[in-house]
């Protein structure tokens, strides 16, 4: 129950920042796999990425729908490929798009971000980094 408290203060919390419009200019991006494959959007697009394995699955958002790619790649050389935009990481298997992030919310597990567009879907946060997510949203 403690567990609970203290990851909905930090949910709200965090949820009251989200709604400030971050500082972040939309860019080209270009994601490279282990195979070649070459995968270009802008960093506006990018809702989320997951891993599983050693594929990563992109999300983003194109000409009015959701759309993914599956990259052969490990999310460590997808989050250094994304360094220079506001994608970071908040779990050891997701990267998100902080100016996606519509809600921020809270229970016994840890935190859990709603991103815009996505209504049935929720990235997790892992409490090693509620720290980064935090100084993010100050």
């Amino acid at each position: 129950m403690r567990a609970e408290k203290e990851n909905e203060k930090d949910a709200q919390s965090l949820d009251d920042r989200v709604h400030i419009p971050h500082d972040s200019s939309s860019m080209q991006i270009s994601i490279t796999d282990s195979t070649g494959k070459n995968f270009e959007l802008s960093s506006e697009e990018i809702r989320y990425a997951e891993a599983m394995q050693n594929y990563v699955t992109v999300w983003f958002y194109k000409d009015g729908k959701l759309n993914k790619e599956m990259l052969r790649a490990t999310i460590a050389s997808v989050d250094e490929q994304l360094s220079e935009c506001s994608v970071i990481r908040c779990h050891r298997s997701y990267l998100v798009n902080v100016d996606a992030i519509e809600n921020v919310s809270g229970n016994a597990q840890g935190l859990r971000l709603k991103l815009r567009d996505i209504p049935q879907e929720e990235v997790p946060v892992s409490r090693s980094f509620i720290g980064e997510i935090r100084a993010i949203l100050d």
